[in-house]
């Protein structure tokens, strides 16, 4: 199901009788999810009263089924949360999967192993992940969560609670700019995970299929 809620402003001069009418500019999947409700009016009598009004309407998509990875649309990042979707790699064959590829490389001199002394690893886990960071191409949140001392982490790990939770770009150019060195997650969960360790593990052959199916090096 479609959410929405709208805000309006009405200011009523009083007079002839007006219509107003409102035609929605609906651009889904626009970073934010805010769209504007363009307003036109025609007179039905003469008269120098007038409606005006102004509404900004909010629209979030709450359905995931109404989410196709496949079709054009404002690039996104999103994890991998079925066994079925990690064995037909059909994550690789989304619309999506172009942009969330990585386009800054590790900082030369820090693709080496990790140095021998100590290091700092950071996980990210922020109120489930792909909040503000998923829109690819950048959002409107001048707050959103942040990382500002790189230069002391060694290690960066983004996590959520999917099956195989996958950096999305701007942590990772972000990351490798600094010579941060970046990780996804693969988890499995309560009882649900119990039957996907029972599917996934249920021979040699299955865990080492699920094994390379979830490299994720092709993301950078």
């Amino acid at each position: 199901m479609k959410s929405m809620r709208v805000n309006s402003d009405l200011v009523l001069i009083t007079g002839s009788i007006w219509f107003l009418v409102f035609f929605e500019s609906i651009f889904l999947d626009c970073p934010k999810h805010i769209y504007l409700v363009f307003w036109f009016y025609k007179q039905l009598k003469s008269s120098h009263n007038i409606i005006v009004s102004h509404t900004i309407m909010s629209h979030s998509i709450n359905s995931e089924s109404e989410f196709d990875p496949k079709q054009p649309s404002v690039p996104i990042s999103y994890p991998i949360k079925t066994l079925k979707d990690l064995e037909s790699r059909s994550y690789y064959e989304s619309f999506h999967y172009p942009f969330n590829k990585a386009s800054v490389p590790i900082e030369s001199g820090h693709s080496a192993p990790l140095p021998n002394r100590r290091r700092i690893l950071v996980c990210h886990d922020m109120a489930g992940g792909y909040l503000d960071d998923k829109w690819v191409q950048g959002g409107t949140n001048a707050e959103a969560y942040a990382i500002w001392h790189w230069h002391l982490i060694d290690v960066f790990v983004y996590f959520s609670h999917n099956l195989v939770t996958l950096p999305p770009p701007s942590w990772t150019n972000t990351a490798h700019r600094h010579g941060v060195k970046v990780l996804g997650t693969f988890i499995t969960e309560g009882d649900e995970g119990a039957v996907v360790c029972d599917e996934m593990l249920s021979t040699k052959e299955s865990a080492q299929m699920y094994a390379t199916k979830e490299s994720a090096q092709t993301l950078g």
